[in-house]
């Protein structure tokens, strides 16, 4: 339980943080690429939001295949394709690149709630705690401030600016809500000003 609350916690932060990076610098990063794949900023903040759900949830996957459940493990994997497959065939026809990131994003949302449900009824266990919400309030604020950040138009500039900016603004909000205790020390003993 400790370490499935733990792995939830430390990979949504991490999540959390990437997910702020990447699609706050989003628009910087695409004016390396060639022109017309701007169009895909969509693509990746849709991606991005499957993808943290994946990393919120935990350890749940290891935890049900390592278990004698395995094979409810076996068969969410098989669902999951189906729901791929059935989801883009859906989708691409009518929102193309968008609608293949939906169906993609969608299937995984889906699967780890599966896995989440199962180890919850099988094992009574679930990683999420007053931590986690915390996280996901520095995020919605973070990523709301972010959002509203001056337009640089040097790309290099802009993703510094943004990326220090944003690393700020998310680790001031796990160090003041004590969503990590051991991050507290080293930061006092880093900025002793800072002691509570």
């Amino acid at each position: 339980a400790s370490i499935y609350h733990q792995s939830s916690l430390y990979l949504f932060l991490m999540g959390s943080w990437l997910f702020l990076v990447i699609n706050l610098n989003v628009d910087a990063l695409f004016t390396f690429l060639p022109e017309g794949y701007s169009s895909g900023r969509w693509v990746v903040l849709i991606i991005s939001i499957g993808t943290l759900f994946n990393m919120a949830t935990g350890l749940n996957a290891p935890i049900l295949f390592n278990s004698e459940k395995y094979r409810y493990g076996a068969f969410f994997l098989i669902v999951l394709a189906v729901l791929v497959l059935g989801l883009q065939m859906i989708m691409i026809p009518r929102y193309g690149l968008e609608g293949a990131a939906m169906a993609t994003s969608l299937a995984s949302i889906i699967y780890n709630s599966m896995l989440l449900v199962s180890v919850w009824l099988f094992y009574r266990l679930q990683p999420f705690d007053r931590r986690n919400l915390k996280v996901l309030l520095v995020l919605v604020i973070s990523f709301s401030i972010g959002w509203n950040l001056p337009v640089i138009h040097n790309p290099f500039a802009s993703i510094a600016v943004n990326s220090v900016v944003i690393t700020l603004l998310f680790g001031a909000g796990v160090f003041f809500l004590k969503i990590v205790p051991e991050l507290e020390h080293y930061v006092i003993k880093f900025l002793p000003f800072l002691k509570r």
